[in-house]
């Protein structure tokens, strides 16, 4: 039972888990369409390990002391686990096409200047007040739904900006609960929504969002009746996640739970659709 604790933990917390759950919104997107979805869901597979590793590096001395600790405790099979995933990226940026590369940098750039601690002349994204939530939902929307598109040359039209804007809104919505865990952490100049609002207006906007997301699947016939329902699910399921957060949250309630909202969404539409 140690073992499986340690790997789990390892699972989790080593960002394979939030991998996966960006993988998985890339197969949502690409599923519909008769391409090969392996390279994009592999790129975005590898560089969600590494940027999300690295802004924990960044950001070591504001990590809550028990992660801190794990963190330096693991520190070989993070590494190793970093290693592979930078092969992986490696192999795929050979792949793919320099247009490619170049219109998923813009998301790469929004993150790395997000994370940036800044200078004295610059300070970064972070010294806007309130931004944290929407750099988070642009980059997720755009690196797995926009990019899968454009890498495997498919047109983006109207439904495909649907499902772009649904993606910001789930993203949006069940990124609350991590705000509202990190108030204890966060400086009070990040001005993240829970700081600015308190926790109860913010999970209103989240419920809110999700009601958005789950009403776009009704605005155009892109989606069908079981796509539709699945939504209706998803939404629910993460309206409850959202309501139920608190400050002080079992290690894994955001980090597992909320975050495989996007692994179950595509298991229920692979098995049922």
């Amino acid at each position: 039972m140690n073992l499986l604790n340690r790997v789990f933990s390892f699972y989790v917390f080593s960002n394979i888990h939030v991998a996966l759950s960006a993988s998985a919104l890339v197969l949502l997107t690409l599923d519909r369409y008769s391409v090969d979805n392996s390279l994009t869901s592999l790129f975005v597979f590898c560089s969600t390990v590494l940027a999300y590793n690295f802004i924990r590096e960044i950001e070591m001395e504001r990590t809550y002391p028990l992660l801190a600790n794990w963190i330096r405790s693991s520190s070989k099979p993070l590494f190793l686990l970093n290693l592979l995933s930078a092969l992986g990226l490696l192999y795929a940026l050979f792949k793919l096409r320099l247009s490619d590369i170049l219109f998923v940098a813009p998301f790469f750039l929004l993150t790395l200047f997000y994370v940036y601690p800044g200078t004295k002349n610059f300070k970064g994204l972070r010294s806007f007040p309130g931004l944290k939530l929407f750099v988070i939902s642009t980059v997720w929307a755009g690196v797995t739904v926009l990019f899968p598109l454009v890498a495997n040359d498919l047109v983006i039209q109207r439904q495909e900006w649907i499902v772009f804007v649904q993606r910001f809104l789930i993203v949006l919505a069940i990124t609350i609960p991590f705000d509202i865990r990190d108030m204890q952490l966060d400086k009070i100049e990040l001005a993240t929504l829970p700081q600015s609002l308190g926790i109860r207006p913010s999970k209103w906007v989240a419920t809110a969002g999700l009601a958005a997301f789950a009403l776009l699947f009704f605005v155009s016939g892109y989606f069908d009746p079981a796509e539709r329902i699945i939504g209706i699910v998803i939404a629910s399921l993460s309206a409850v996640l959202v309501l139920k957060a608190g400050i002080y949250q079992d290690r894994y309630y955001s980090a597992f739970w909320v975050e495989s909202v996007p692994i179950l969404w595509y298991l229920l539409t692979f098995l049922i659709t």
